[in-house]
């Protein structure tokens, strides 16, 4: 009983600050313009899961367990091409981004994520740091994503 009662308080607790947060920024949750909210902060991540090159699953140890654990996040500003291509070359590209991700993951020391946001699909997009660099920056120079602002892709 006392683990429920806990529990409920962090989850209180944490939504009181996000509703501070907001109208600290003279923001209202019923405003009717959309205002892409960026929660800023690096919080240290545990990575449970690569989907692919560019979404991972991550827990929050910061956040109560019921936002904190098993979350998806995109690496923002980047795409990543499918697993599920039919192209061939598309497809191993694809697969060496994962692993690429993947081995790093594996061997950091510390990952972290910033600028908390949700894109169009209401997926979380965050910048992610592996031992204090962007991921997205390394996959980019590898050539293994391209940009990606949320508007149309660009092809493969």
């Amino acid at each position: 009983m006392l683990t429920i009662i806990l529990e409920k308080t962090k989850v209180i607790t944490f939504i009181t600050t996000i509703l501070l947060i907001v109208t600290q920024n003279n923001l209202s949750i019923s405003d009717s313009q959309r205002v892409q909210k960026i929660y800023p902060g690096r919080y240290e991540v545990v990575v449970t899961h690569v989907h692919d090159g560019d979404t991972i699953t991550v827990e929050i140890p910061e956040f109560p367990s019921i936002i904190g654990e098993n979350i998806g996040i995109r690496l923002d500003g980047i795409d990543t091409p499918e697993l599920t291509d039919k192209r061939q070359d598309i497809k191993s590209i694809a697969l060496e981004a994962r692993e690429y991700v993947r081995r790093r993951v594996s061997i950091a020391k510390k990952i972290e994520i910033d600028g908390l946001k949700r894109d169009k699909y209401f997926r979380i997009d965050a910048k992610v740091y592996i031992d204090g660099l962007l991921i997205q920056d390394e996959l980019l120079k590898l050539k293994l994503a391209k940009p990606y602002d949320g508007g149309m892709k660009m092809p493969w």
